[in-house]
């Protein structure tokens, strides 16, 4: 009988030095794909990765709701085959399995609190009520405000549609009179304008901001 601790006895059946490797390279390489998703909807400069649980913290923004960490999970298979068999394809399919859920979760979540962030306010609009949905868009453009980085970079807002909502709008952007497009470009420049003068009064709140040494 083997009393050696189990730390201290030799296995001749496991690589326990590759296996940590490996775990640490599968962690990383999934956290890369999960972040090429999700710069699909935000911006990689706004978003943070924690690796332990906890909440947010808004100390220069008192009047911010308290939020909580979501949970998002995802489970994949693999067949017993592939692993008698040594088939290595196993890991792009894990990967692509666990990031395709996570992402799905992320963008159901996103989706979600903008709309009740929305709702909130009041700051909707109904395409019924605006008549056709080339209209309902200007009226979007016209509400939400765009954003400018520290290099001057303007940020249209973006529009997430599905197949069907996406044809219909091209149909409708397609059939609308000149004077639509007019507007959509003056409304534009308008909220370009705009962005660049809050990013401008930003900088200004700093002193110094820019200047080399």
């Amino acid at each position: 009988m083997n009393s050696l601790p189990k730390s201290t006895r030799a296995n001749y059946f496991c690589d326990e030095t590759g296996e940590e490797e490996y775990r640490r390279s599968f962690v990383e390489l999934l956290a890369k794909t999960q972040k090429v998703a999700f710069a699909k909807y935000m911006n990689p400069e706004n978003t943070h990765r924690f690796k332990h649980g906890g909440h947010w913290s808004h100390p220069a923004a008192p009047n911010v709701p308290p939020t909580n960490m979501k949970t998002h999970s995802a489970q994949t298979e693999i067949s017993f085959d592939k692993i008698v068999n040594h088939d290595l394809t196993v890991i792009d399919q894990v990967i692509g399995q666990i990031s395709e859920g996570m992402e799905s979760q992320f963008a159901k979540m996103l989706f979600t609190n903008v709309a009740a962030a929305a709702d909130a306010v009041g700051n909707t609009v109904d395409a019924k009520a605006a008549g056709s949905i080339h209209e309902a868009i200007a009226q979007i453009f016209d509400k939400v405000q765009f954003s400018a980085d520290k290099f001057g970079n303007v940020t249209p807002p973006s529009i997430y549609l599905g197949n069907q909502a996406s044809q219909a709008l091209q149909n409708s952007a397609a059939n609308a009179p000149p004077e639509f497009h007019q507007r959509i470009e003056a409304i534009i420049a308008r909220k370009t304008a705009e962005a660049l003068e809050r990013e401008t009064q930003r900088k200004a709140r700093f002193i110094r901001y820019g200047e080399s040494h």
